[in-house]
């Protein structure tokens, strides 16, 4: 009998998708054009920190707040990040009004939830600006290689996070700035066995479907071989919601 596979991170693998993308190299020199001063940065929902490390500056505070294990292992590995907070921005209430010029949120489920709620949050917080990412593309999101697979394997809603958003908001609460920016996600693994069973568990197939089999096959199929590894890549689109504190 062969060995079963260990399981799979869901957070270890959207993380090390990230790292071997081209994510940051697309989306920050947009951030950068609006915002050329980012100063003191809240990170909500940071994740692994790719995009606040970048936007950071060393001599400036970067806070997070990060409810994921794996992801604040990940956070303490940049010397400049000065605080992780476990927790959800929700129960977060010990940060005082107006305490950081700039609050992030990139791909977290939140303003898509509960956009109304958690502008109102981030202006709490922000002094200058807040910066919002959320998906933009057609087609699966929920599971971050759904990309990859047929769409009769995936059960989801065809709208877009900023729909989801832009729903929510009021026309004055519309962001000062709405830019997009294209990149892909590129996943990395010497075990295509292993992040095809991954997947079926993700999607709750039973341990006799079908599909397993032809979840891997179809893997196979989709990867691009690089040695001993190989490659899936999913086209992503990020819409880039930017709020200016215009009172200033």
């Amino acid at each position: 009998m062969s060995k079963p596979f260990e399981a799979l991170n869901p957070m270890a693998v959207y993380a090390e998708g990230i790292n071997h993308s081209n994510y940051i190299q697309c989306v920050a020199p947009q951030i950068k054009k609006v915002l050329t001063n980012i100063g003191d940065l809240l990170d909500v929902g940071a994740g692994a920190g790719q995009l606040g490390a970048l936007l950071s500056s060393p001599e400036k505070q970067w806070v997070t707040i990060e409810p994921d294990p794996y992801m604040r292992n990940c956070l303490k590995q940049y010397p400049n990040c000065s605080q992780i907070i476990a927790s959800g921005w929700q129960d977060v209430t010990d940060l005082p009004a107006q305490s950081f010029d700039t609050v992030l949120a990139a791909n977290m489920i939140a303003p898509q939830a509960q956009a109304n709620q958690f502008l109102e949050r981030c202006r709490y917080w922000s002094r200058n600006a807040i910066i919002w990412l959320v998906p933009s593309q057609r087609g699966p999101k929920n599971l971050c290689l759904a990309g990859c697979l047929p769409e009769e394997w995936i059960n989801e809603e065809n709208v877009t996070g900023y729909e989801r958003v832009i729903s929510q908001l009021s026309i004055s609460d519309y962001p000062d700035h709405t830019l997009t920016a294209d990149w892909t996600f590129n996943y990395i693994t010497n075990n295509i066995d292993q992040i095809a069973t991954h997947m079926a568990n993700q999607l709750d197939w039973g341990k006799t479907d079908l599909r397993r089999t032809a979840m891997r096959d179809h893997l196979y199929n989709q990867s691009i071989k690089e040695g001993q590894n190989y490659h899936l890549q999913v086209a992503k689109q990020s819409t880039i919601l930017i709020w200016l504190n215009n009172d200033k």
